[in-house]
């Protein structure tokens, strides 16, 4: 498959489906560097910059008890393989990541050496 269809979260912002090029290239152009995958179900995941607090990324969501910084991706997996989101999955995702939040400086300072707060 040539590209890929998406959803980027940017900080403060509503998702947004998008369609890219279907490279990794691509990917770390978005999240603004190297990939960290965090599972979402069997078939889909997140995709975030492994290095979001040493970049000093801004907060983006609140996700179970973790904050995520910088640009967030979801995408569909088969297997070890990055796909396309389906028509329901978008649907599913862009209602559960629709609000924006305002997330306090003192939620960001934990120290982890990922891309998310525990």
């Amino acid at each position: 498959m040539d590209s890929l269809t998406i959803i980027k979260i940017e900080p403060l912002q509503e998702p947004k489906v998008i369609t890219i090029g279907n490279s990794l290239a691509a990917l770390q152009k978005l999240v603004g560097g190297y990939l960290e995958m965090v599972p979402l179900s069997t078939d889909a995941c997140m995709l975030i910059n492994e290095e979001g607090i040493r970049l000093h990324l801004p907060p983006n969501r609140r996700f179970r008890s973790d904050v995520l910084l910088g640009n967030v991706l979801i995408v569909g997996r088969d297997g070890d393989e990055i796909v396309s989101l389906t028509p329901l999955q978008i649907q599913q995702y862009v209602e559960v990541f629709k609000t924006t939040e305002i997330v306090g400086p003192e939620e960001k300072r934990a120290s982890s050496p990922f891309g998310f707060l525990f």
